[in-house]
């Protein structure tokens, strides 16, 4: 008969492992012993299976509540099993017959139902005579539990090809990503199943939307599972993008007021405002004489000008005074421009009034 074993395994990665109590001798009483109830320590200790250790099937002398044998595993080796992070539920059944079918009320569906309800995963190692499958149960379990069958093994290669039946379990990977209003994250497939210690390796599509914030760098979070579980820091992309600013921004030339305050209804007097916005800099105003090239700034939005022709071509600026912040005389017209961070620009043109006395 086969020796039933619990063992667990973290992040798809086999942990911490053993061979405690009976061996397959002990599990052929077990099963052929009606009148006693060790096939419901058998369920039992199924719906229980925690991870992170192997415990094999006991003597009928040695047979004790699963908890008790988990806290002296714990005392013994200082291992918690609360420290594993997700642990994977994986049970390591290995000997030479198949199970009774049924044992003590219970059937090969009843075990694999009660598996399945755990989440549990069976490893199965046919040694010795090499009959563990002979009625194809091991075949059955394994495949409707998602673990792996290994075959013509022998007994002194058991606890080996354990752990590599333990790395060499299907693992199911699937990315969830969560991003920043205007940016998504697609993955193709959506899910794998791969063997555990090999990559997974998905086709990623990064879409930043037509309304994204201009000028932001957005952020997607793609946490990796594996078996469902989450596979801790290790399995989690952060993918970062800056979105490009591609409006330009805005600048007028707008009526100013005059010294006193009192705001003009048009620029043809020469007292103008110069307004300018972008949707992501705050940018300024560099003021430029077409007639000679000179440019001056530059000033915020807002700042105010009284323009004027220039007398015998000589450009100047001077401080202005009241609610006029600049004197400008041009020997042409004022071009008004702004640039942002992005490179974007604009200009408008004032024209500039001759000089009166």
């Amino acid at each position: 008969m086969g020796t039933l074993a619990r063992g667990g395994a973290t992040d798809g990665v086999a942990g911490r492992s053993g061979v405690l109590g009976g061996g397959a001798h002990a599990q052929a009483r077990i099963a052929s012993s009606p009148g006693h109830r060790n096939e419901d320590f058998f369920v039992e200790s199924l719906r229980g299976a925690a991870g992170g250790f192997v415990m094999g099937a006991p003597t009928l002398a040695e047979m004790e509540p699963v908890a008790s044998k988990v806290e002296r595993h714990q005392s013994r080796t200082g291992v918690s099993l609360a420290s594993f992070r997700n642990p994977s539920r994986i049970v390591a059944w290995f000997g030479d017959a198949p199970g009774h079918d049924p044992s003590v009320g219970h059937t090969e569906a009843d075990a694999t139902a009660s598996l399945l309800g755990d989440e549990v995963r069976v490893l199965a190692v046919s040694v010795g005579a090499n009959q563990l499958d002979a009625t194809g149960q091991a075949t059955r379990i394994t495949q409707a539990t998602g673990g792996a069958l290994l075959t013509g093994v022998s007994t002194s290669q058991v606890a080996a090809k354990i752990l590599e039946g333990l790395h060499n379990l299907p693992v199911e990977v699937a990315g969830v990503p969560s991003c920043d209003p205007g940016l998504s994250v697609g993955l193709d497939p959506a899910s794998q199943t791969v063997t555990s210690g090999t990559d997974a390796v998905f086709t990623e599509t990064i879409t930043v939307a037509d309304d994204a914030e201009q000028g932001a760098t957005l952020t997607c979070s793609v946490p990796f599972t594996l078996n469902g579980a989450d596979g801790g820091p290790g399995f989690t992309q952060t993918v970062q993008i800056h979105v490009n600013d591609v409006t330009a921004p805005t600048v007028s030339c707008d009526p100013g007021p005059n010294p006193a305050g009192h705001l003009s209804r048009s620029t043809a007097n020469g007292f103008v405002m110069a307004t300018a916005g972008d949707n992501v800099d705050d940018v300024q105003v560099t003021v430029t004489d077409l007639g000679s090239g000179q440019s001056f700034g530059p000033y915020a939005s807002g700042t105010t000008f009284k323009l004027v022709k220039a007398p015998g071509g000589q450009v100047s600026v001077r401080p202005g005074s009241g609610a006029v912040d600049w004197n400008l005389r041009f020997t042409g017209n004022a071009q008004l421009s702004v640039t942002d961070s992005a490179g974007n620009t604009a200009t408008a043109v004032c024209s500039v009034p001759p000089n009166t006395p």
